[in-house]
């Protein structure tokens, strides 16, 4: 599965909420950066909401991105994820 790959062999990923679950980045192996913010994924993707990141988000008062990223094309919902490898 591509995902296995790349969080086998990547030493950085950054992404929206519609990439790799956050459940995927262990905290054993994954330091978490957090920008922007996390209200859900668009309506389409409803089904795909992810209680644990919207959890990040409500903990840890990530910086506001000043641009629309992916589905999110409003700057003030837009979602970005830094996973660096330890």
């Amino acid at each position: 599965m591509a995902r296995d790959y790349l969080l086998r062999v990547s030493a950085t990923i950054l992404e929206d909420d519609s990439g790799n679950p956050i459940r995927y980045f262990t905290p054993e192996r994954w330091t978490l950066r957090f920008f922007g913010s996390y209200s859900g994924p668009i309506e389409l993707f409803k089904k795909f909401y992810q209680p644990d990141l919207g959890q990040y988000y409500a903990s840890s008062s990530p910086k506001p991105l000043p641009f629309g990223f992916g589905y999110q094309w409003n700057p003030h919902d837009a979602t970005l994820i830094l996973a660096v490898r330890k």
